[in-house]
C-alpha cells in the first residue's frame, strides 16, 4: 500500500531539533547541505526544463542557504546550465563550495569586489534567465543590513527581474512570523528543505512565496521526534489520496444520502448553493429541508435534489418543524446544519430543540457539518460540545470562531493554527477555520494548512459552497476529517478554475464555484499521487 505523501510544516526550533536528531542517528551535517543542494537543483531542472536560455543568477549568503545554493548551481552547472554566484560575503569566494562551482564552469563574483554595484547587477542580470534566492535562511533578523540588503535593494531597483526561485524561504522574511522586509524578493517558487516553515503561511510573508515545494533529505528513520509533524500542508497529493472510489458498476445507492436544512426568506441563496454543492460532491442522493415558501423557487433551480418542505414562522424554519426531523433522516448518511437558516427566534428554538432534545436520541448518530447560522447557535449554548455527536465537521469563519471560542477575532487570526488545535481537542470534533490558507484540525492535534490564499473566495455564498461539498462527501464514507481535508482543496481550486474562466477574482460569484467543482474532480483524479 503506497504511503500518503507528506509535506511538513515546523517551526524554526522544530526544524533545528529535527537536524539534530538526524545527526545523532547518523547524518553528517555537510551530507544534509549536500542532500538539500543536489534536491534543489534537481527541482530546478525539472520545475524550468524548458528554460532557454539555461542560465540562473544565485545570490549567495554566508549561512547553510549560501552553501545549498552552491552545491545546487555547481550541479546545474554540470549540467549544461550557465551559473553565477553573486556572493555577498568576500570570504566566501574562497571557501571549498565556491571552488567545487568553479571548476564545473560556473563564474563566483564578489559584491564588495566591484565599486560600481549598478553595472556588477546590470551585467549579472543580463545574463540570467532565473535567480535562485539563497542569501539568507530561516534563521533572519529584521530590519536587513549590510551587503544583504545592498543586493536586494539593487535588485528591487530594476524595472524587470527573471523569475525568483528562494531556497527555503525568500530572504527578509521571518520563518517563524511571516514579518517580511520591504526589501524581500518575491518568489515565484519557494523549494522548502525537508519541511515548510510555519512563518511562511503567514502574511505578509505568504504574499511572497509563490508556490510551495519540498526538497526531501531522506532522513534517517526516527528523526522526527514522537507525535511530530503534527503541521502538514494540503497538497494535491494528499487531496488526491482522499477522493472516495467510484466503480462504474455503482448505482446511487452506492454513493449514500445526504441530508441538508437549510434556508430561509432572506437567505434563499445559501440553501441553493449548498445543495447544489452537493450534488456536485457526488452522494447517490442529496435532500434538503427547507421552509414551505422556498420550495417552488429551490426546486425549480436544482431540479435534482429532493426537498422536504417544513413549516415556517415569516420565512424562517418554524420550532414545531423540530419534532419532523427523526422520519426525514431515516437512511441518511450525512448531514449539513446551518447556510441561511438565520437567526429569527423561531428558527433559534428550532435548531435549540434539534440540537439538545432530536439529534441526541437518534439510535445511531448521523456525522454532521456544521456551518453558519447553526455555529451562532452553538455558542449561545451552554456545555455545547456536549449536544454533538462525534465525527462532526465544525466550519467556521474567524468571526464564527470568536463566538464559539469567546475570544476576539483578532486572538483567533494572531496563531490560527495554534487556536484551530487547541479547540479540535477541546470540542472533539475536527475544525474548519476558514480564510486565507485555511486552516483544519482534529481531535488528536493533527493540523492540515491550504497553502493558497485567493479574494475570489471573498463573497457571499462561498462557505456555503465548501458546506455543500463537505456533507456530500461525508455521505459517500469519508469522515469529517477527510472530508473535511478534500473539500477544502476541492473548493480552493475551484476558485482558481472559476478566476480563470470570469477573468478576476472580483467577479467570481459563488455560483461560478459551483460549476467548476467536476473540472476540479477530473483533474485531481487524473494527478499522480506522488
Amino acid at each position: 500500500m503506497m504511503m500518503m505523501p507528506d509535506f511538513p510544516v515546523v517551526t524554526v526550533a522544530e526544524m533545528k531539533a529535527l537536524e539534530g536528531e538526524a545527526f545523532k542517528l547518523g547524518l553528517p551535517y555537510d551530507q544534509m547541505m549536500e542532500r538539500a543542494g543536489l534536491g534543489v537543483a534537481e527541482a530546478i531542472q525539472k520545475r524550468f526544463n524548458t528554460l532557454a536560455p539555461r542560465s540562473i543568477l544565485g545570490l549567495v549568503g554566508s549561512g547553510n542557504n549560501g552553501g545549498d545554493s552552491l552545491i545546487a548551481l555547481a550541479r546545474l552547472a554540470q549540467a549544461g546550465w550557465r551559473a553565477t554566484a553573486l556572493l555577498s560575503a568576500t570570504e566566501t569566494t574562497d571557501s571549498p563550495l565556491a571552488q567545487r562551482l568553479e571548476e564545473a564552469g560556473g563564474t563566483i563574483v564578489g559584491w564588495s569586489k566591484f565599486p560600481d554595484k549598478n553595472a556588477l547587477i546590470t551585467n549579472c542580470l543580463s545574463q540570467a534567465g532565473l535567480i535562485l534566492d539563497g542569501l539568507l535562511g530561516t534563521g533572519t533578523r529584521l530590519p536587513l543590513r549590510g551587503p544583504v540588503a545592498e543586493i536586494l535593494s539593487a535588485l528591487r531597483s530594476q524595472p524587470a527581474l527573471p523569475p525568483v526561485v528562494a531556497l527555503d524561504c525568500p530572504s527578509g522574511v521571518d520563518c517563524d512570523t511571516g514579518e517580511a522586509d520591504e526589501l524581500t524578493l518575491p518568489a515565484r517558487l519557494t523549494l522548502c528543505v525537508e519541511a515548510a516553515k510555519t512563518g511562511l503561511l503567514r502574511f505578509p510573508a505568504a504574499d511572497l512565496t509563490g508556490e510551495l515545494q519540498r526538497v526531501p533529505l531522506g532522513l534517517p528513520a526516527g528523526s522526527w521526534l514522537p507525535g511530530q509533524p503534527n503541521t502538514r500542508l494540503l497538497t494535491t497529493a494528499m487531496a488526491h489520496f482522499l477522493l472516495p472510489p467510484r466503480a462504474s458498476n455503482a448505482h446511487k445507492g452506492t454513493f449514500g444520502s445526504a441530508l441538508l436544512i437549510a434556508g430561509s426568506r432572506h437567505y434563499t441563496g445559501a440553501a441553493l448553493l449548498a445543495t447544489a454543492a452537493a450534488l456536485r460532491a457526488g452522494p447517490g442522493l442529496v435532500y434538503a429541508a427547507i421552509p414551505l415558501s422556498l420550495h417552488a423557487p429551490l426546486a425549480c433551480a436544482v431540479p435534482e435534489a429532493i426537498w422536504e418542505v417544513l413549516p415556517e414562522v415569516e420565512g424562517g424554519i418554524a420550532a414545531e418543524a423540530a419534532s419532523l426531523i427523526p422520519p426525514i433522516l431515516a437512511n441518511k448518511q450525512a448531514l449539513l446544519l446551518g447556510p441561511g437558516l438565520g437567526q429569527a427566534p423561531t428558527t433559534r428554538a428550532f435548531l435549540t430543540a434539534l440540537l439538545t432534545e432530536i439529534l441526541p436520541r437518534q439510535a445511531t448518530p448521523i456525522p454532521m457539518v456544521l456551518d453558519a447560522d447553526a455555529l451562532r447557535l452553538l455558542a449561545t449554548l451552554a456545555d455545547w460540545p456536549a449536544y454533538l455527536p462525534a465525527s462532526c465537521l465544525l466550519t467556521p469563519h474567524p468571526g464564527e470562531m470568536a463566538a464559539l471560542t469567546g475570544l476576539s477575532i483578532q486572538a483567533v487570526q494572531a496563531d490560527r493554527v495554534a487556536i484551530a488545535r487547541k479547540f479540535a481537542r477541546a470540542w472533539g470534533q475536527a475544525v474548519i477555520l476558514k480564510g486565507a490558507h485555511t486552516v483544519l484540525a482534529n481531535p488528536s492535534g493533527q493540523v492540515v494548512v491550504l497553502p493558497g490564499a485567493t479574494s475570489a473566495l471573498a463573497h457571499g455564498g462561498s462557505g456555503d459552497v465548501l458546506a455543500g461539498m463537505a456533507v456530500g462527501l461525508m455521505a459517500q464514507g469519508l469522515d469529517a476529517w477527510d472530508a473535511g481535508r478534500l473539500a477544502v482543496y476541492l473548493h480552493f481550486q475551484c476558485a482558481v478554475l472559476a478566476t480563470q474562466t470570469v477573468g478576476h477574482p472580483a467577479s467570481v460569484l459563488a455560483g461560478d464555484l459551483v460549476k467548476e467543482i467536476g473540472k476540479v474532480f477530473r483533474d485531481l483524479q487524473t494527478t499522480s499521487p506522488s
